[in-house]
């Protein structure tokens, strides 16, 4: 026997002895089809012990041992190597029975709290164990190392109860001599002081007031197999940090002692009358998760549902399941369990994770509801279910409905835009303010080339990109860990904290590169130390995927962004239409965070005065130049917006919403018959798109019907800056006689560089009323003199040579998979273009408005009828609002990163909001004077841009206007191939008063601006 007693330390937490009272701990047994448990009672300084199984029998064990380490479920190791992994026997039990009952003398709860339980098998009997948990409330702390001593140590309490369990697993980052063995290492608490996250080789030196310590076993190595170390103490003070000292009380390592909040998760199915809430609980790693599940409308029963690997996608067609395999793939199953020796009524761990009801039945009724315990279904860690899917499977196995896996609370989003050769799409999601918690990393990339390429190595970078892979600095490695003897031995998925901040390929795995977007290829993991927030935030880098085969060159990069939440509101406060019965005052407002999160609505209009039946959303947005009634026809806004080309005949409010017309909002939502007001609130829509592009809602409009469904009251939908932040840009393509139309683009851009999708509207015509259909149109690299000479717009834009590297471009690129296209390619992005007249609303994953890339000064082209190659017209895509900077060229090289930085610091704002558009030559020099065509994105206060346009900050420094060289607002340049700057003559000049003018009026107008551009060294 074997007793902890003598250890003296305790984790004071401010709470008193309970004495006199009965406290219990339970080891569950839930592993190889044995279903049992152990209670532990303390009565004075004694234990009664009773054993109940409920299934299996236990008379081929006759070894019960309580073990040093608990058995913690779910994590990297299968259940059996769990239990072959608890570490030294503190106690060894005498054989017992079921049913029986015993008593340990001179053992407390102290002994055991936290601690596993091992029952050996004989004849071949597997090995059985569990945590022996306090039975009332527990609190977990965790504390993460990084540096010279790398890993974990966690800390549990329990309530109204004194002492503490102290889990580590710490090793040394370069291995000690004898890197098999350990060294004995003080751990302590403080409370001064701070952890100074700005400078990691120093961050340790402020922290003071050392409150009491113990000695931890501390391994030489990550293979030091007596690197995890547990503790009962019980004289312990708790702090805000834990810190690692030598015998010569050196401090070698520090880290934040923080709170293992609950988690509780959700997933809501809602789909194809099928409504269902999987809800999921776990306290901490060491506690079971507690899955309550609910379905209503099940009709093809037995139904099953399981966790699957990937969240689920937004449909983009009628055809599209979102729940195929392409889209989540298959069951989460990382240890590989083979299903068909699954048993009927087995434990947890004889099932895949995911295999919710092999684990706790069928559905055998439409209606369904049960409570389960789970000792297999992660919350926490590298196998976690956060932010995967759930799917119902029909008796026959086919998929009929699915949902996403929520998260515990609000999350931020990071995004990863590759474009070449790998293009696609990385997501890095974290609880929103807690960097100490998970980060779930979503892949999904494939090749332009429409090859397959494997085992790619990833990292997060220190830089954001510049003009090329090279540009983003080394690894993200802010402790140093590649600098350690061995780092690729010692750094993997087992031992993440040895590793460098931003190895992703080493935490998680190689991926491969499929050969297009949408297919199983794609990969989800859980990272223990991705941070969001606080100094080690890797938002603002970047993520490079070096070479196939493990090979070191950068193969293709991006930088990572906070992805804002896409928004979209009504335009005015007062509604367009019939206003002879009154006026209707207020908004509806939708907000998608993601393409993989529901959209939230909400909805404050009143006036109706109980003459509305119902309200949908509508194809266009109101159209310029019409009144009245008129605003609201089907001439102005067309139809309901309907992409999946759902029928109107289910009653409303019967049905889940995928059963109605994406804009049906009264359908979905409750008819207005006798309302007077729209209130809409907690409603969130799986079948309500912002996001993707093909099927968004965005820039649309919103018509409200009289009872007799005839059209009353309309109002334009617009993109809003997400998050409270953005600025829009706006730009236009105007043409002339002998044709009448335009091209307008608006989208939302970010000071980060990132922005929203580009929302595209147009319309051409014929003065005389002749009609032609199906011309392609694209943007082009260059501008162009006039409508006409279409010849000097040179290629299509293309920066990231889709069609040079594709295999098959026609194929790949479609209005499905827009980022396999040229950036330019708006006939295959989206469909050609018919000169009659009609309106054209589409919605753009890539045409960037600033940037480096902006396609302000490019131009675009129509080409002729019938899908034919010969050009047929052109306009230059011209922002609302641009000034033309000067300055001496004499002796001053133009630098695009510091010319865009002197413009930014002159108007107090962000550099990326200054925009240098497009032009063949930039600066253009004529007279010795150098000209940079810039719009700058979102408002600036007058008094800011007479000083740009002035010269009298010195931030502008060196590219000042002088009294030969004017900036003004607009400009006549144009440079050309030949080098020779050409002009067009009586340049429209604007003041910043105009530029507050009607947004919509101000596209109309002709600004004859033509712009100029430089490729940025970031």
């Amino acid at each position: 026997m074997v007793r902890t007693d003598g250890i003296q330390f305790l984790l004071f937490l401010g709470v008193a002895v309970q004495l006199g009272l009965t406290q219990r701990y339970i080891a569950t047994i839930d592993i190889a089809g044995y279903k049992g448990s152990i209670t532990f009672e303390e009565q004075g300084d004694n234990i009664n012990v009773n054993v109940k199984f409920y299934t299996g029998n236990i008379t081929n064990y006759t070894t019960f041992e309580i073990t040093e380490f608990p058995a913690i479920f779910g994590q990297l190791k299968n259940a059996q190597e769990v239990c072959s992994n608890l570490g030294g026997v503190l106690l060894e039990l005498a054989s017992f029975d079921n049913d029986s009952s015993f008593l340990l003398n001179n053992i407390r709860g102290d002994d055991i709290f936290n601690r596993g339980f091992l029952m050996t098998g004989q004849n071949g009997a597997p090995n059985l164990c569990g945590t022996i948990l306090f039975d009332g409330n527990t609190q977990t702390y965790r504390a993460k190392f990084y540096g010279a001593v790398a890993g974990s140590v966690w800390i549990r309490t329990r309530e109204s109860l004194t002492g503490a369990f102290i889990l580590s697993e710490l090793s040394y980052t370069n291995p000690e001599p004898s890197p098999n063995s350990t060294t004995s290492l003080t751990l302590g608490t403080y409370n001064g002081g701070v952890i100074r996250d700005d400078d990691f080789a120093s961050r340790c030196n402020s922290i003071s007031d050392p409150l009491t310590s113990l000695i931890v076993a501390v391994g030489n190595s990550a293979f030091s197999s007596g690197k995890i170390s547990a503790i009962f103490a019980s004289t312990f003070l708790a702090g805000a940090y834990l810190g690692l000292t030598d015998i010569s009380q050196e401090m070698i390592t520090c880290a934040n002692l923080h709170v293992v909040s609950t988690k509780t998760v959700q997933a809501d199915v809602s789909w194809l009358n099928i409504r269902g809430t999987i809800s999921m609980t776990q306290k901490s790693p060491f506690d079971p998760t507690f899955t309550t599940v609910s379905f209503n409308g099940i009709q093809s029963i037995p139904a099953q549902y399981h966790v699957h690997k990937f969240p689920v996608p937004q449909r983009l067609s009628e055809s599209d399941d979102r729940c195929s395999n392409d889209n989540v793939a298959g069951h989460f199953n990382p240890y590989a369990v083979v299903v068909a020796d699954s048993p009927q009524d087995g434990t947890s761990d004889q099932y895949e994770i995911g295999d919710l009801s092999g684990k706790y039945g069928s559905v055998t009724n439409a209606s369904h509801m049960g409570t389960y315990e789970d000792w297999n279904l992660p919350l926490f860690g590298y196998n976690s279910v956060v932010g995967r899917s759930i799917v119902v499977h029909r008796s026959d196995t086919s998929r009929v409905a699915c949902a996403t896996i929520g998260y515990p609370s609000k999350v931020t989003t990071a995004v990863i835009k590759f474009k070449v050769p790998a293009y696609g799409t990385m997501y890095l999601r974290q609880v929103e303010d807690k960097p100490y918690d998970d980060t779930t990393v979503f892949v999904e990339l494939a090749n332009l080339n429409g090859s397959v390429s494997m085992s790619h190595n990833y990292h997060v970078h220190v830089y954001p990109i510049g003009a090329d892979c090279a540009s983003a600095g080394p690894h993200y490695d802010p402790a140093e860990a590649a600098t350690v003897v061995n780092y690729s031995q010692t750094c993997s998925i087992e031992n993440p904290f040895h590793c460098e901040l931003g190895d992703l390929s080493a935490k998680l795995g190689r991926i491969n590169i499929g050969s297009s977007l949408r297919t199983s290829q794609k990969y989800f993991f859980t990272d223990e130390n991705i941070p969001l927030f606080g100094a080690y935030s890797v938002i603002g880098r970047s993520i490079v995927v070096h070479d196939p085969n493990a090979a070191a060159p950068r193969y293709s990069c991006a930088n990572i962004t906070r992805l804002h939440s896409t928004s979209v509101r009504t335009v005015s406060s007062t509604w367009a239409g019939d206003n002879n019965d009154g006026n209707v005052i207020g908004h509806l407002s939708f907000v998608q965070n993601s393409e993989y999160d529901r959209t939230e609505v909400t909805s404050s209009v009143s006036g109706l005065n109980a003459l509305a039946g119902q309200y949908h959303i509508h194809v266009l947005p109101i159209p310029e130049g019409v009144n009245g009634v008129d605003q609201c026809s089907v001439s102005s806004v067309e139809g309901h917006f309907n992409p999946f080309n759902i029928p109107s005949i289910l009653p409303a409010q019967a049905n889940t919403y995928d059963l109605y017309e994406v804009g049906d909002l009264s359908s979905k939502y409750g008819l207005i018959d006798g309302e007077n007001d729209i209130t809409l609130t907690d409603i969130a829509d799986n079948n309500l798109p912002l996001t993707t592009g093909l099927v968004s809602v965005l820039d649309r409009s919103i018509v409200i019907h009289r009872p007799d469904s005839s059209r009353w009251k309309c109002n334009s939908l617009q993109m809003q800056p997400g998050d409270g932040t953005g600025y829009v840009i706006e730009a236009l393509a105007n043409f002339s006689f002998p044709y009448t139309g335009w091209v307008n683009l608006r989208q939302i851009v970010y000071e980060d560089g990132s922005s929203s999708l580009t929302s595209i509207e147009l319309s051409m015509a014929y003065v005389n009323g002749t009609m032609t259909l199906d011309h392609n149109w694209h943007v082009h690299v260059d501008p162009v003199l006039n409508q006409g000479e279409c010849g000097l717009a040179q290629g299509h834009f293309d920066p990231y040579m889709a069609v040079a590297t594709a295999s098959d471009y026609a194929t790949q690129c479609n209005p499905r998979n827009p980022l396999a296209c040229e950036v330019g390619d708006l006939s295959k992005k989206h469909t050609t273009h018919d000169f009659d007249g009609s309106r054209k609303l589409y919605l753009d994953e890539d045409i960037p408005l600033h940037t480096s890339l902006t396609v302000l000064g490019r131009s675009i082209v129509f080409h002729v009828k019938n899908a034919g190659a010969a050009r047929q017209v052109c306009a230059n895509i011209l922002p609302n609002v641009a000034f033309t900077l000067a300055y001496n060229a004499d002796g001053v090289e133009f630098d695009y990163y510091r010319f865009t930085r002197a413009v930014a610091e002159t108007l107090r704002i962000s550099r990326l909001r200054v925009v240098v558009m497009y032009n063949t030559d930039v600066p253009v020099v004529r007279n010795n004077c150098a000209q940079v065509m810039v719009h700058i994105a979102g408002a600036v206060s007058q008094e800011r841009i007479n000083i740009l346009l002035e010269g009298t900050d010195s931030r502008l420094s060196p590219y000042n206007p002088t009294s030969s060289c004017v900036s003004e607002i607009g400009a006549n340049i144009v440079g050309t191939r030949s080098g020779t700057p050409e002009m067009i003559s009586n340049p429209i000049r604007r003041t910043q008063q105009d530029a507050d003018d009607d947004i919509t009026e101000r596209l109309r107008r002709v600004f004859r601006l033509i712009v100029v551009y430089f490729w940025p060294k970031w």
